[in-house]
């Protein structure tokens, strides 16, 4: 009997002791058996690098690595490289699966030659309250093009996260999560779809997304925002002519948001020394080069002099106008 193990389970770990187990338990119900699961711990420091020995001591289909600290990005790098199955899914190692996930997207695969599943989130608080859910895409088969379509012109998070969606493991030949970034799952969304010829959309929420209260944070860090331009400008280079034309605007728009949101929180003169944005600036420069008519005057003063349109939304904010 062949040991191959068709799914390789991605776990990165990193000082999640409470939820790890939960996590753990749930791969180990599946009614699925042929399976092979790789936990990454990245140099937890709360004991969670010991809970996945112990635990991976009383499973033969788990095993797992130990690295020094080096972020998410890393971690699941780590755990493509040793993978060994036919398809990947990366599971966060605080939430959890129904039992029957891996079998319902089996199954799902083989009716349908998908490259890629993709299926929506069940958020949860850590009172098991289910939270109010984003919208998704309606279910059926879609080409790689058309979810980068979606991607580009609408806002639903569910396209972009890395954990809800079966992938075949060569999709990520030539591929890997940015070392060392924010937002790692906006780098790669848009080249996963762009590999793929056949993706399945399925409508059960299957995946049980916990929304921690210490993981949710009010301020917002200019580097993460630095790290989506680049995202987004990566994503916008392998956008054809003619996909540029018909919604290059969309994302366009979306650019232009958080390139307002890093001037109001960082001064001109310091951003100027940063690449991304003074790509974002050459870009935007180039968009209302083609299009003027598409943006406002206060946004193209913002592109061309970002100190100015600085200066004048400080007065504004202090004045208590709207910006």
């Amino acid at each position: 009997m062949s040991d191959h193990k068709p799914i390789s389970i991605i776990i990165p770990v990193y000082n999640v002791l409470p939820y790890l187990k939960k996590c753990f338990d749930s791969v180990v119900a599946q009614t699925v058996p042929d399976w092979e699961m790789i936990l990454v711990d990245d140099g937890s420091t709360d004991g969670s690098g010991k809970l996945c020995d112990e635990l991976a001591a009383a499973e033969k289909r788990a095993v797992v690595i130990h690295q020094r600290n080096q972020g998410l990005s890393q971690a699941r790098n780590a755990g493509i490289q040793r993978a060994s199955g036919d398809f990947i899914l990366f599971l966060d190692s605080d939430d959890s699966w129904d039992p029957d996930l891996l079998e319902k997207l089996m199954q799902e695969s083989r009716r349908s030659e998908a490259d890629l599943i993709l299926f929506p989130l069940l958020q949860e608080d850590e009172d098991g309250n289910i939270l109010p859910s984003e919208a998704f895409l309606s279910p059926g088969l879609y080409s790689g093009d058309e979810l980068l379509a979606f991607l580009c012109k609408e806002n639903i998070p569910d396209l972009i996260t890395s954990v809800n969606r079966l992938y075949r493991r060569d999709l990520w030949k030539d591929l890997a999560f940015p070392a060392g970034k924010y937002h790692e799952d906006e780098f790669v969304a848009h080249r996963i779809y762009r590999a793929c010829s056949r993706i399945l959309v399925l409508s059960g929420p299957k995946y049980h997304y916990l929304r921690r209260q210490s993981s949710i944070t009010g301020q917002i860090n200019p580097i993460k925002i630095v790290d989506a331009l680049e995202a987004f400008l990566d994503r916008y280079e392998i956008l054809t002519a003619e996909e540029k034309a018909s919604f290059g605007m969309p994302l366009c728009r979306k650019i232009l948001h958080y390139y307002l949101t890093l001037l109001d929180l960082q001064k001109a003169l310091i951003l100027n020394h940063n690449h991304v944005f003074l790509s974002t600036k050459r870009y935007l420069s180039d968009r209302i080069r083609e299009k003027p008519k598409d943006f406002s005057k206060g946004e193209k003063v913002a592109v061309r002099m970002p100190a100015l349109w600085q200066a004048v939304h400080q007065i504004r904010h202090k004045k208590g106008a709207k910006p």
